[in-house]
């Protein structure tokens, strides 16, 4: 999923809560850049996918986290997870 692709999905599901994405004028991205929280690479912990978005009334961001199942035993099976849009498709304001 590129960059645009999920901007589009992040507006959408604005306007379906709020009803309002603030207009042609709004400038700002309405989310932060999602991030892995790998717990520096350790296996034993959990690791999630943390993602920020910003309400377009009150302004104030909140947070969202996806985990990662503990069930992936590599590195590289939990980013892939962590890479898969499927895994966006949770993700509503609320």
């Amino acid at each position: 999923m590129n960059i645009s692709s999920l901007r589009q999905f992040f507006v959408v599901e604005l306007i379906q809560k709020f009803g309002t994405w603030g207009g042609k004028k709004q400038r700002m991205n309405p989310y932060k850049k999602a991030k892995l929280n790998d717990r520096n690479n350790d296996l034993s912990k959990n690791w999630y996918v943390e993602y920020q978005f910003q309400h377009p009334e009150t302004k104030e961001w909140t947070r969202f986290r996806t985990w990662i199942s503990s069930k992936l035993k590599t590195g590289t099976a939990r980013r892939e997870k962590a890479k898969n849009p499927k895994n966006m498709i949770f993700l509503t304001i609320g």
